[in-house]
């Protein structure tokens, strides 16, 4: 992990080697409202205060394919 810069605003590529994930993951959260960014002409910004707040934690649920829960020829699965 490296250092943050000492700057109110932050590049989504500085935000990404601080926390080690890739700078699209950065703009991906950025895009769903996961973490906070600016855009200002051309650019997207990050405060310093969100990316020292932390790497955010994302709560995943699987996916199971409706196959798995309908069963095979569309009856519901314990049927038989």
């Amino acid at each position: 992990m490296t250092d943050l810069p000492n700057k109110p605003m932050l590049r989504p590529d500085e935000v990404a080697a601080f926390w080690s994930v890739s700078v699209k993951t950065i703009y991906r959260w950025i895009d769903l409202g996961i973490l906070p960014g600016v855009k200002k002409g051309g650019t997207v910004r990050v405060p310093r205060e969100e990316a020292e707040k932390g790497k955010p934690v994302m709560e995943t649920t699987p996916i199971i394919p409706a196959y798995i829960l309908i069963g095979p020829k569309g009856r519901e699965t314990g049927e038989d």
